[in-house]
C-alpha cells in the first residue's frame, strides 16, 4: 500500500471516511512482475448526466453535468488497522494523510486540504481536529505517537494568532 487517506465532509463532519492507494502488480510474457500506476480502492468519481435534445441528430443525448465522489469506505479504526497490518511487510504503507472530502461539482477531487500525520498510531488513535492542531503546530512526531501534545499544540497555535494580531497593530 503506498498511501491512506482519512477524510472528513465538509458539511457533515461526524461523517468520516477512507481510501488507500496501492501499485497493481502484472506478470510480464516473460513471467516476472511488473507494478502498474496506483489504484484507488474506496473512491471513486460518478459521473452525474441528464438526457438533452440535441438538434444536430433530432434526438436526446446524455450531457455530463458534473463529476460526483463517490466514496465507499466509512471511517472504522479496527478496519484501517487490520488493512495496515495486512500489507505486504516488504512495502509497509508510510504515507497517512488527512484531508477533507471532495464535494459534489468539484470535480474529481478525492480530497482538498490535505495534510500529511506522521505516524501511524496518531493516524489511527487521533480524532481528526487534534489531528490538525498537531500537523498545524508543527510538533508532531515520527518515531513515536504525538497525541499527548494536543494542549500543548493548542496553546503554540494561539500564542501564534496572538502574535499576528499584535504585530499588526504594531505596524498602524
Amino acid at each position: 500500500m503506498e498511501a491512506i487517506y482519512r477524510i472528513r465532509d465538509s458539511i457533515d463532519k461526524s461523517k468520516e471516511y477512507y481510501f488507500y492507494q496501492k501499485k497493481g502488480r502484472i506478470l510480464n510474457q516473460n513471467d516476472d512482475t511488473e507494478y502498474t500506476n496506483s489504484l484507488t480502492e474506496g473512491f471513486a468519481v460518478e459521473p452525474q448526466s441528464e438526457l438533452r435534445w440535441d438538434p444536430k441528430i433530432k434526438s436526446k443525448t446524455p450531457v455530463k453535468l458534473r463529476d460526483n465522489p463517490t466514496y465507499f469506505l466509512h471511517w472504522d479504526k479496527k478496519e484501517v488497522k487490520k488493512l495496515l497490518d495486512n500489507a505486504d511487510p516488504s512495502e509497509p504503507c508510510m504515507n497517512f494523510y488527512i484531508g477533507t472530502a471532495g464535494r459534489k461539482g468539484e470535480g474529481n477531487n478525492s480530497a482538498t486540504n490535505v495534510m500529511a500525520i506522521k505516524n501511524k498510531q496518531d493516524f489511527l488513535d487521533g480524532n481528526f481536529d487534534d489531528l490538525v492542531i498537531l500537523n498545524k503546530s508543527g510538533m508532531m512526531m515520527i518515531d513515536e505517537p504525538s497525541l499527548h501534545l494536543v494542549e500543548k499544540a493548542k496553546k503554540k497555535i494561539e500564542e501564534q494568532a496572538i502574535s499576528k494580531v499584535t504585530e499588526g497593530f504594531k505596524n498602524k
